[in-house]
């Protein structure tokens, strides 16, 4: 799974997925520049990388930016989780 740091919405969530070991660890690893690999707790994922993601703009058009930054992030997300659904389950039919 990954996980954009930047969203705090994004990251709140998956660290509430994730349970109280991801929250802990992800406390003392991360950083605001640098990405962080854990293992992924709670969640169906394996593994969460954790990533800083900056996007630039010019101020009269950040509410739209950001409309759309969070619009690509929802769509990652729910692509990747549905990326780890189809593994686990071939990996179960095998």
């Amino acid at each position: 799974m990954v996980c954009v740091t930047t969203s705090v919405t994004l990251l709140d969530s998956v660290l509430k997925k994730a349970g109280p070991s991801v929250i802990s660890e992800f406390g003392r690893r991360s950083s605001s520049s640098k990405p962080v690999l854990l293992k992924g707790g709670l969640t169906s994922a394996q593994q969460i990388l954790f990533i800083p993601w900056k996007l630039e703009v010019e101020s009269s058009n950040s509410t739209k930016a950001q409309k759309v930054h969070h619009m690509i992030l929802v769509k990652i997300n729910r692509m990747l989780f549905l990326v780890s659904v189809v593994i686990e389950f071939s990996e179960m039919v095998y």
